[in-house]
Parts: structure tokens; C-alpha cells; sequence
């Protein structure tokens, strides 16, 4: 055969290969588009000023970590969002657009994370593009991303951790340093969000059992990882310990208020002197309640009025604590 028609052929059959290769590039070029000209219209047009119910806890520890009053600071948080609005007030200046902007931006990180994962198991490239725009487009994480939380920070490492992990499993990179920077990002995920705790165990065990090495190597990976993550999420702890900060405690009864508000029975079970002091309160709100919930913010964090209304004089926390665990009966 002619040596110059077999290299015509061989061009005309890479040229539809470089095609679809630029066709996509732009494809993706206009998604991140979309997705950015979205984020910055919910930005320049939000009517909250970025703040819902659990911002103040944030910005007031961030504010006592730059004022120098970490020392005194009671909040129950992890301070891992707290730290990062610190670092980010350090390199672009203490201004809530700062904060905001950037969870802006790394929901769009958290977006191509999860494509690049749908990527890596092997779906066509039209799916990654859809994972793309339902994680970077739904409502919720567009409300989430501006106003200021832990919920963008949250997603955008667990989807890191993901990633890396997807990594490791379908496109066979070093297992040993995928699973350091999979403990790693865990667990800065848990400093900001203890309840990430589940997502992050989720995430090792799912790497253990699809991985493709030996049983030996599988649970050194998870022990690897695990070290690294109980290393990062117990440093506030050390350094708490270190400086002489006292433990201002956990928000287990902050939690379960709602729980206990929504569907605890004041009628029946233990405790029930208690529950007569807070029976009328929760009867009147429970009342309240329509199919779209209560109005807003203050109104629908009521079941806090109602633990209160449960305490009687000289309770300490731990008292409180115990009714309310046994309270949900």
C-alpha cells in the first residue's frame, strides 16, 4: 500500500479525535461559565447579607482568634472554619465578601472533584459534565455557598479526599501517599465538622475494599490514613492543652433540641414534671408548624426554648444533658 495514503488515513482518523477533544474543552469552558456567572449573580443579588442561624458562632471565634481573646472564647465549635476565615482575613483583609467568595469558589472546585471521580470510574464524558452542573447548580448548595458556615468548606474537602482516593483506586496511583493525603484532608474535614467523622469513615473503607493491592498493603493504607487524620483533627485539642484553654464542652444538646421539640412526647416517659414546665410552650409551637416550616430563623429554633423550659434551678450542663438524652422517650 502507498506509504503517503497510509498517512493520510492515519490524519483523517486523529482528526476526529482532536475534534471532539476541542469540542469538549469548550463544553467545559461554557459549564464553568454558567456555573461561575450563576454563583456571582446569587452573590451580588443575596437578600441576607450572608448570614444564617449558625454564622455567629464562626465569625465569633474567628474574631476572638485576631483580637487575641482565644483564650477566653466559650464557643462549641470545632474551629476549623473559624481558622480558615482567620487566614483568609490575613491574606485579603477581615471583609465578610472575602469569606464569601470563597466558598463560592470552592463549590466550583467541589464540582469538578466530583466529576473528575465520575471520570475516573470510567463514565462517558457526558456524565462528568451532568455531575458537574447538578453539584455546582443545586439551590441548596448555592444558599449554603453564601452564607457563611461550615456546610461549602465541608463538601469542598470531602470531595478532595474523594478524589484522591478515587485516584488511588481507578487510575493507580501511589497508594501509600494517596492515603497520607487522604488522612490529611479528613481530617481538616473533621476540624471544621465533627459529624464528618461518618463521611470520612466512609471514604477509608470504601478505599480499603476496592483498592487493588494485598490485604497487607489495604490495611496499611487505612492505618496510614487514619493516623494522619486522628493526627489532624486531635492538633486543636493538643494545642488547646498546650496554651491552658479550657474545654468549652460539646453541642450534643444543642443537637438533639430539635429532636426532642419536634417529636419528644411531653405526655408520657420520664421526667414528666419537667416536661409539664415546657408542655404549653411546645403544644402553642408544634401548632405553629405549616407546610412550609416556621418563618424564619428565630422562630424555628423554638425546641431551644423548649430544653430551657426543661431546667430547673441549679441544673448544670450535664443535667440538662441527661434529660435531654432521656427526653426523646
Amino acid at each position: 500500500m502507498n506509504p503517503a495514503q497510509n498517512q493520510r488515513t492515519g490524519l483523517w482518523s486523529a482528526l476526529p479525535r482532536w475534534a471532539v477533544s476541542i469540542a469538549w474543552f469548550w463544553v467545559w469552558v461554557c459549564a464553568i461559565g454558567l456555573v461561575l456567572m450563576v454563583h456571582l449573580a446569587f452573590l451580588m443579588n443575596w437578600p441576607d447579607h450572608f448570614i444564617h442561624e449558625d454564622s455567629a458562632a464562626y465569625i465569633i471565634q474567628a474574631e476572638s482568634i485576631l483580637r487575641g481573646q482565644y483564650l477566653e472564647d466559650m464557643m462549641k465549635r470545632p474551629y476549623g472554619v473559624a481558622a480558615f476565615l482567620v487566614l483568609l482575613s490575613k491574606l485579603f483583609g477581615p471583609h465578610i465578601l472575602v469569606f464569601v467568595i470563597a466558598q463560592h469558589l470552592m463549590s466550583v472546585g467541589t464540582a469538578l472533584f466530583v466529576a473528575g471521580i465520575v471520570r475516573f470510574a470510567g463514565a462517558p464524558r457526558f456524565f462528568p459534565l451532568v455531575a458537574f452542573c447538578l453539584a455546582a447548580l443545586h439551590g441548596r448548595i448555592v444558599h449554603y455557598d453564601n452564607t457563611i458556615g461550615a456546610e461549602t468548606i465541608s463538601n469542598f474537602l470531602v470531595s478532595l479526599a474523594a478524589f484522591i482516593a478515587a485516584g488511588a483506586a481507578f487510575r493507580k496511583w501511589p497508594a501509600l501517599p494517596a492515603a497520607a493525603a487522604v488522612g490529611l484532608t479528613l481530617g481538616a474535614v473533621m476540624t471544621c465538622r465533627s459529624a464528618a467523622i461518618g463521611q470520612a469513615a466512609v471514604i477509608l473503607l470504601w478505599l480499603v475494599v476496592v483498592l487493588d493491592a494485598g490485604l497487607l498493603r489495604r490495611l496499611g493504607v487505612l492505618a496510614l490514613a487514619g493516623l494522619f487524620a486522628s493526627a489532624v483533627y486531635l492538633t486543636p485539642a493538643a494545642i488547646n492543652l498546650a496554651i491552658g484553654k479550657r474545654p468549652a464542652g460539646n453541642e450534643i444538646v444543642a443537637a438533639m433540641a430539635f429532636v426532642v421539640g419536634y417529636s419528644g412526647d411531653f405526655e408520657h416517659g420520664v421526667h414528666l414534671d419537667r416536661k409539664a414546665q415546657a408542655r404549653g410552650y411546645v403544644e402553642q409551637m408544634r401548632a405553629a408548624d405549616t407546610p412550609q416550616g416556621w418563618p424564619d430563623t428565630g422562630v424555628y429554633q423554638w425546641p431551644f426554648g423548649a430544653i430551657h423550659r426543661l431546667a430547673k434551678p441549679g441544673d448544670s450542663e450535664v443535667d440538662i444533658e441527661r434529660v435531654v438524652r432521656s427526653s426523646k422517650r
